[in-house]
């Protein structure tokens, strides 16, 4: 997506704004150990894990005792792996998902998607975010509820055609044509 800067340089310079294309569109995913029996997290839950600020209004949450889980994993801090800041999937996971809040210092930042599925796999109390289109044997992604109490939405790299609770986003090139119509299919990968 062009930022609002981009958009207003583009209409300044031109006459009227981008037609933006839909080039690839990717779904953020909240990943976990496949061991892990978690049925599902609300955004505000993964906000608590994973952000210090938490914005949408939910108590910290840094250990599984506080989703209601017993035995050996509940008193164990969950290790959480994420993107580094120059990602635009880091970006988009704290803005639109998330709240606009900061990161928790404990977040081990990964230089890829990659390698955040492999330290998610590496045990049954860690949680990772991602591109959906990374899940493997050793990882699962998590269903995910707008808010506590509401049904779980599995994010999917199938493709769509209905709106879904899926937080969708894409990366966007733009005609510079006045009278484009074109309007991009949009798939959930």
């Amino acid at each position: 997506m062009m930022k609002d800067s981009e958009i207003e340089d583009f209409e300044r310079r031109r006459g009227f704004k981008p037609t933006p294309i839909a080039v690839a569109i990717d779904c953020p995913a909240v990943y976990v150990n496949k061991d892990n029996p978690a049925e599902g997290l609300s955004l505000p839950q993964v906000d608590a894990i994973f952000f210090s600020t938490r914005k949408l209004d939910h108590e910290d949450i840094s250990n599984w005792s506080r989703l209601g889980f017993a035995g050996e994993r509940a008193d164990r801090n969950i290790s959480m792996y994420g993107r580094k800041a120059a990602s635009g999937t880091y970006a988009y996971f704290k803005e639109t998902a998330l709240g606009k809040g900061d990161y928790k210092d404990s977040v081990k930042e990964q230089p890829g998607s990659a390698a955040v599925v492999n330290g998610t796999a590496g045990d049954r109390a860690d949680i990772g975010y991602s591109g959906v289109g990374y899940e493997t044997s050793e990882i699962r992604v998590l269903p995910l509820a707008k808010v506590d109490g509401d049904a779980f939405v599995a994010s999917s790299p199938t493709p769509w055609t209905e709106p879904t609770p899926s937080p969708a986003s894409s990366t966007s090139m733009s005609r510079r044509t006045r009278n484009s119509r074109f309007r991009a299919p949009r798939w959930n990968w």
